[in-house]
Protein backbone atom coordinates (compact mmCIF):
# COMPACT_ATOMS: atom_id res chain seq x y z
CA UNK A 1 0.00 0.00 0.00
CA UNK A 2 2.82 2.39 0.79
CA UNK A 3 3.96 2.30 -2.85
CA UNK A 4 0.67 3.89 -3.91
CA UNK A 5 1.07 6.85 -1.56
CA UNK A 6 2.81 9.98 -2.84
CA UNK A 7 6.02 10.91 -0.98
CA UNK A 8 4.45 14.11 0.36
CA UNK A 9 1.62 12.10 1.96
CA UNK A 10 4.10 9.75 3.60
CA UNK A 11 6.09 12.68 4.94
CA UNK A 12 3.02 14.30 6.47
CA UNK A 13 2.11 11.00 8.09
CA UNK A 14 5.56 10.59 9.60
CA UNK A 15 5.57 14.19 10.78
CA UNK A 16 2.37 13.41 12.65
CA UNK A 17 4.13 10.45 14.28
CA UNK A 18 6.86 12.79 15.45
CA UNK A 19 4.46 14.35 17.95
CA UNK A 20 4.14 18.01 18.93
CA UNK A 21 7.73 19.03 18.27
CA UNK A 22 9.14 16.15 20.34
CA UNK A 23 10.32 13.54 17.92
CA UNK A 24 9.79 9.90 18.79
CA UNK A 25 13.10 8.93 17.26
CA UNK A 26 12.79 5.21 17.98
CA UNK A 27 9.42 4.96 16.20
CA UNK A 28 10.65 6.92 13.20
CA UNK A 29 13.78 4.78 12.89
CA UNK A 30 11.55 1.71 12.85
CA UNK A 31 9.57 3.24 10.00
CA UNK A 32 12.79 3.99 8.12
CA UNK A 33 13.70 0.29 8.20
CA UNK A 34 10.39 -0.83 6.64
CA UNK A 35 11.26 -0.21 2.99
CA UNK A 36 13.11 2.21 0.72
CA UNK A 37 10.10 4.48 0.12
CA UNK A 38 9.44 4.93 3.81
CA UNK A 39 13.13 5.43 4.47
CA UNK A 40 13.33 8.23 1.89
CA UNK A 41 10.45 10.01 3.63
CA UNK A 42 11.58 9.46 7.23
CA UNK A 43 15.28 10.38 7.00
CA UNK A 44 14.67 14.07 6.14
CA UNK A 45 12.41 14.33 9.22
CA UNK A 46 14.96 12.68 11.50
CA UNK A 47 17.64 15.06 10.29
CA UNK A 48 15.79 18.37 10.13
CA UNK A 49 16.92 19.43 13.64
CA UNK A 50 19.29 16.78 15.03
CA UNK A 51 21.01 19.05 17.57
CA UNK A 52 17.76 19.97 19.27
CA UNK A 53 16.21 16.69 20.35
CA UNK A 54 18.60 13.73 20.08
CA UNK A 55 20.00 12.01 23.18
CA UNK A 56 23.76 12.02 23.78
CA UNK A 57 24.26 8.46 22.52
CA UNK A 58 22.46 9.41 19.31
CA UNK A 59 24.39 12.69 19.00
CA UNK A 60 27.66 10.75 18.88
CA UNK A 61 26.31 9.03 15.76
CA UNK A 62 25.30 12.42 14.35
CA UNK A 63 28.84 13.74 14.82
CA UNK A 64 30.29 10.66 13.12
CA UNK A 65 27.85 11.04 10.22
CA UNK A 66 28.83 14.68 9.83
CA UNK A 67 32.49 13.64 9.78
CA UNK A 68 31.70 11.10 7.07
CA UNK A 69 29.98 13.84 5.05
CA UNK A 70 33.09 16.06 4.95
CA UNK A 71 35.05 16.36 1.72
CA UNK A 72 38.40 14.61 1.31
CA UNK A 73 40.62 17.71 1.82
CA UNK A 74 38.87 18.52 5.11
CA UNK A 75 39.17 14.92 6.33
CA UNK A 76 42.87 14.95 5.48
CA UNK A 77 43.34 18.22 7.34
CA UNK A 78 41.64 16.79 10.43
CA UNK A 79 43.77 13.66 10.19
CA UNK A 80 46.98 15.70 10.01
CA UNK A 81 45.93 17.45 13.21
CA UNK A 82 45.23 14.25 15.10
CA UNK A 83 41.52 13.63 14.42
CA UNK A 84 41.20 10.30 12.65
CA UNK A 85 38.06 8.90 11.07
CA UNK A 86 36.17 6.58 13.44
CA UNK A 87 36.81 2.95 12.52
CA UNK A 88 33.12 2.21 11.89
CA UNK A 89 32.52 5.29 9.74
CA UNK A 90 31.04 4.49 6.33
CA UNK A 91 30.03 6.51 3.29
CA UNK A 92 26.69 8.27 4.05
CA UNK A 93 23.65 6.87 2.27
CA UNK A 94 22.03 10.34 2.16
CA UNK A 95 23.09 13.97 1.96
CA UNK A 96 22.20 14.42 5.63
CA UNK A 97 23.31 18.07 6.10
CA UNK A 98 20.95 19.15 3.31
CA UNK A 99 17.95 17.99 5.37
CA UNK A 100 18.59 20.38 8.24
CA UNK A 101 15.86 22.99 8.71
CA UNK A 102 16.59 24.12 12.28
CA UNK A 103 20.11 24.75 13.56
CA UNK A 104 20.60 24.85 17.31
CA UNK A 105 24.12 26.23 17.20
CA UNK A 106 24.71 25.73 20.90
CA UNK A 107 23.51 22.13 20.55
CA UNK A 108 26.04 21.64 17.76
CA UNK A 109 28.85 23.04 19.91
CA UNK A 110 27.91 20.98 22.97
CA UNK A 111 27.71 17.81 20.86
CA UNK A 112 31.19 18.41 19.41
CA UNK A 113 32.55 19.21 22.86
CA UNK A 114 31.20 15.98 24.36
CA UNK A 115 32.39 13.91 21.43
CA UNK A 116 35.89 15.38 21.76
CA UNK A 117 35.94 14.78 25.50
CA UNK A 118 34.83 11.15 25.30
CA UNK A 119 36.71 10.22 22.11
CA UNK A 120 39.91 12.24 22.34
CA UNK A 121 40.40 12.42 26.11
CA UNK A 122 43.09 9.71 25.92
CA UNK A 123 45.33 11.95 23.82
CA UNK A 124 48.76 12.61 25.39
CA UNK A 125 47.90 16.26 26.02
CA UNK A 126 44.31 16.48 27.19
CA UNK A 127 44.45 20.29 27.13
CA UNK A 128 44.49 20.06 23.32
CA UNK A 129 40.77 19.20 23.35
CA UNK A 130 39.79 22.87 22.74
CA UNK A 131 42.03 22.77 19.66
CA UNK A 132 40.27 19.65 18.33
CA UNK A 133 36.91 21.18 19.19
CA UNK A 134 37.61 24.31 17.14
CA UNK A 135 38.85 22.26 14.18
CA UNK A 136 35.67 20.17 14.09
CA UNK A 137 33.39 23.14 14.67
CA UNK A 138 34.88 25.05 11.75
CA UNK A 139 34.72 21.96 9.53
CA UNK A 140 31.05 21.36 10.36
CA UNK A 141 30.06 25.00 9.88
CA UNK A 142 31.78 24.97 6.50
CA UNK A 143 29.89 21.77 5.65
CA UNK A 144 26.54 23.37 6.54
CA UNK A 145 27.36 26.50 4.54
CA UNK A 146 27.98 24.34 1.49
CA UNK A 147 25.18 21.80 1.81
CA UNK A 148 22.36 23.24 3.95
CA UNK A 149 20.32 25.50 1.68
CA UNK A 150 16.90 25.60 3.33
CA UNK A 151 17.47 26.57 6.95
CA UNK A 152 14.28 27.91 8.56
CA UNK A 153 15.23 28.40 12.24
CA UNK A 154 18.49 29.53 13.83
CA UNK A 155 19.22 29.49 17.58
CA UNK A 156 22.48 30.76 19.04
CA UNK A 157 23.95 31.56 22.46
CA UNK A 158 26.92 33.86 22.83
CA UNK A 159 28.60 31.88 25.64
CA UNK A 160 28.96 28.33 26.81
CA UNK A 161 30.27 26.60 29.93
CA UNK A 162 34.03 27.02 29.47
CA UNK A 163 35.13 23.88 31.28
CA UNK A 164 37.89 23.35 28.72
CA UNK A 165 39.12 26.94 28.35
CA UNK A 166 41.63 28.71 30.55
CA UNK A 167 40.80 32.05 28.94
CA UNK A 168 37.12 33.03 28.82
CA UNK A 169 37.82 35.51 26.02
CA UNK A 170 39.00 32.63 23.84
CA UNK A 171 35.73 30.88 24.63
CA UNK A 172 33.70 33.77 23.27
CA UNK A 173 35.84 34.07 20.15
CA UNK A 174 35.46 30.36 19.47
CA UNK A 175 31.72 30.60 19.93
CA UNK A 176 31.55 33.11 17.09
CA UNK A 177 33.85 31.59 14.51
CA UNK A 178 30.77 30.65 12.47
CA UNK A 179 30.39 34.37 11.76
CA UNK A 180 33.81 34.39 10.09
CA UNK A 181 33.16 31.40 7.85
CA UNK A 182 32.78 32.18 4.12
CA UNK A 183 29.25 31.44 2.98
CA UNK A 184 27.60 31.97 6.38
CA UNK A 185 25.32 34.63 4.91
CA UNK A 186 23.94 32.18 2.36
CA UNK A 187 23.26 29.71 5.19
CA UNK A 188 21.35 32.27 7.25
CA UNK A 189 19.52 34.00 4.38
CA UNK A 190 16.49 31.61 4.24
CA UNK A 191 15.93 31.75 8.02
CA UNK A 192 12.52 33.01 9.18
CA UNK A 193 12.94 32.44 12.92
CA UNK A 194 15.88 33.57 15.07
CA UNK A 195 16.59 33.27 18.77
CA UNK A 196 19.62 34.91 20.37
CA UNK A 197 20.54 34.11 23.97
CA UNK A 198 23.23 36.41 25.39
CA UNK A 199 23.48 33.97 28.32
CA UNK A 200 24.54 36.55 30.89
CA UNK A 201 24.08 33.97 33.65
CA UNK A 202 27.31 32.29 32.54
CA UNK A 203 29.08 34.36 35.21
CA UNK A 204 28.12 31.66 37.71
CA UNK A 205 30.81 29.51 36.11
CA UNK A 206 33.60 32.08 36.01
CA UNK A 207 35.55 34.19 38.45
CA UNK A 208 36.23 36.98 35.99
CA UNK A 209 32.80 38.25 34.94
CA UNK A 210 33.93 41.25 32.93
CA UNK A 211 34.96 39.05 30.00
CA UNK A 212 31.77 37.04 29.62
CA UNK A 213 29.11 39.70 29.08
CA UNK A 214 27.97 40.40 25.55
CA UNK A 215 30.51 42.78 24.01
CA UNK A 216 29.73 45.46 21.45
CA UNK A 217 31.72 43.55 18.84
CA UNK A 218 29.69 40.40 19.44
CA UNK A 219 26.44 42.35 19.39
CA UNK A 220 27.45 43.85 16.04
CA UNK A 221 28.26 40.40 14.65
CA UNK A 222 24.89 39.08 15.77
CA UNK A 223 23.22 42.13 14.29
CA UNK A 224 25.01 41.51 11.00
CA UNK A 225 23.17 38.21 10.67
CA UNK A 226 19.84 40.02 10.73
CA UNK A 227 20.89 42.60 8.17
CA UNK A 228 21.59 39.92 5.54
CA UNK A 229 18.19 38.33 6.14
CA UNK A 230 15.46 38.76 3.55
CA UNK A 231 12.29 37.82 5.37
CA UNK A 232 12.55 37.28 9.12
CA UNK A 233 9.15 36.61 10.75
CA UNK A 234 10.01 35.67 14.34
CA UNK A 235 12.73 37.00 16.62
CA UNK A 236 13.48 36.25 20.27
CA UNK A 237 16.18 37.94 22.36
CA UNK A 238 17.04 36.37 25.72
CA UNK A 239 19.30 37.42 28.62
CA UNK A 240 20.68 40.53 26.97
CA UNK A 241 21.83 43.16 29.47
CA UNK A 242 24.18 45.20 27.28
CA UNK A 243 24.17 46.67 23.76
CA UNK A 244 20.51 45.88 23.18
CA UNK A 245 20.29 48.97 20.98
CA UNK A 246 22.77 47.47 18.49
CA UNK A 247 20.55 44.45 17.96
CA UNK A 248 17.31 46.44 18.03
CA UNK A 249 18.57 48.88 15.40
CA UNK A 250 19.61 46.00 13.15
CA UNK A 251 16.26 44.31 13.72
CA UNK A 252 14.62 47.33 12.15
CA UNK A 253 15.96 46.11 8.79
CA UNK A 254 13.45 43.24 9.13
CA UNK A 255 10.52 45.41 10.20
CA UNK A 256 8.81 44.81 6.84
CA UNK A 257 8.32 41.12 7.68
CA UNK A 258 8.54 40.64 11.48
CA UNK A 259 5.31 39.23 12.93
CA UNK A 260 6.40 38.25 16.43
CA UNK A 261 8.94 39.80 18.82
CA UNK A 262 9.81 38.32 22.21
CA UNK A 263 12.20 39.92 24.70
CA UNK A 264 13.02 37.82 27.78
CA UNK A 265 15.23 39.21 30.55
CA UNK A 266 16.43 42.11 28.39
CA UNK A 267 17.70 45.50 29.58
CA UNK A 268 16.63 48.43 27.38
CA UNK A 269 18.64 51.14 29.15
CA UNK A 270 20.45 52.06 25.91
CA UNK A 271 17.26 51.97 23.81
CA UNK A 272 15.36 54.86 25.37
CA UNK A 273 15.75 56.98 22.22
CA UNK A 274 14.82 54.17 19.81
CA UNK A 275 12.13 55.49 17.47
CA UNK A 276 11.84 52.57 15.07
CA UNK A 277 8.72 50.95 16.54
CA UNK A 278 6.34 52.45 13.94
CA UNK A 279 8.18 50.63 11.14
CA UNK A 280 7.00 47.21 12.39
CA UNK A 281 3.72 47.37 10.49
CA UNK A 282 3.22 43.59 10.26
CA UNK A 283 3.82 42.94 13.94
CA UNK A 284 1.14 40.68 15.47
CA UNK A 285 2.64 39.69 18.83
CA UNK A 286 4.94 41.72 21.09
CA UNK A 287 6.13 40.35 24.44
CA UNK A 288 8.38 41.91 27.09
CA UNK A 289 9.04 39.33 29.84
CA UNK A 290 11.09 40.16 32.94
CA UNK A 291 12.66 43.15 31.20
CA UNK A 292 13.93 46.49 32.53
CA UNK A 293 15.84 49.68 31.84
CA UNK A 294 12.95 51.72 30.43
CA UNK A 295 11.94 55.34 31.06
CA UNK A 296 9.17 57.71 29.98
CA UNK A 297 10.81 58.37 26.61
CA UNK A 298 10.94 54.65 25.83
CA UNK A 299 7.29 54.28 26.83
CA UNK A 300 6.26 57.29 24.74
CA UNK A 301 8.00 55.94 21.64
CA UNK A 302 6.42 52.51 22.09
CA UNK A 303 2.81 53.40 22.87
CA UNK A 304 2.88 56.16 20.27
CA UNK A 305 3.59 53.66 17.49
CA UNK A 306 0.81 52.26 15.35
CA UNK A 307 0.73 48.49 14.93
CA UNK A 308 -2.23 47.83 12.60
CA UNK A 309 -1.97 44.03 12.84
CA UNK A 310 -1.20 43.66 16.55
CA UNK A 311 -3.31 41.06 18.41
CA UNK A 312 -1.31 40.37 21.58
CA UNK A 313 0.93 42.44 23.84
CA UNK A 314 2.61 41.37 27.09
CA UNK A 315 4.47 43.89 29.25
CA UNK A 316 6.42 42.72 32.29
CA UNK A 317 9.01 45.33 33.28
CA UNK A 318 10.81 46.01 36.53
CA UNK A 319 9.67 49.62 36.18
CA UNK A 320 5.91 49.76 36.69
CA UNK A 321 3.97 51.99 34.29
CA UNK A 322 0.20 52.35 34.36
CA UNK A 323 0.32 53.93 30.93
CA UNK A 324 2.20 50.99 29.42
CA UNK A 325 0.03 48.40 31.13
CA UNK A 326 -3.13 50.24 30.08
CA UNK A 327 -1.92 50.38 26.48
CA UNK A 328 -1.29 46.62 26.44
CA UNK A 329 -4.65 45.85 28.06
CA UNK A 330 -6.47 47.97 25.52
CA UNK A 331 -4.89 46.11 22.61
CA UNK A 332 -5.58 42.68 24.12
CA UNK A 333 -9.19 43.55 24.97
CA UNK A 334 -9.75 44.89 21.47
CA UNK A 335 -8.59 41.61 19.94
CA UNK A 336 -10.73 39.54 22.32
CA UNK A 337 -13.80 41.59 21.46
CA UNK A 338 -13.20 40.94 17.77
CA UNK A 339 -12.89 37.21 18.43
CA UNK A 340 -16.25 37.18 20.23
CA UNK A 341 -18.07 38.83 17.34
Amino acid sequence: MSRSLPPEVLQETFKYLSGNGEYRVKDLFSCALTNREWCNSVIPILWNQPFSYYKQSQLNSVIITFMASLDAPTKNQLKKNGIKEPSLMSTPAFDYPSFMRSLNYNGLRVSIRRWCFHTLANKPIKNDIPFYYNLLLRAFVKLLCERCNNLDTFLVETCMNPWYFSDSTTNLDGAHLFLCEPGIHSLIAPVKKMKFNANSNIHHYLNNTKNIQLSQSQAEKLAALMIVKNYLEYFQLVNCIRFTSVILNALQSQSHSIKELIFLNVNFFDCTTFKGWPSFKKLEKLKFLRCGGINEEFIENLVGASFPNIVEVTVNFQEKSQRLEGWASKINEKFLSRADE
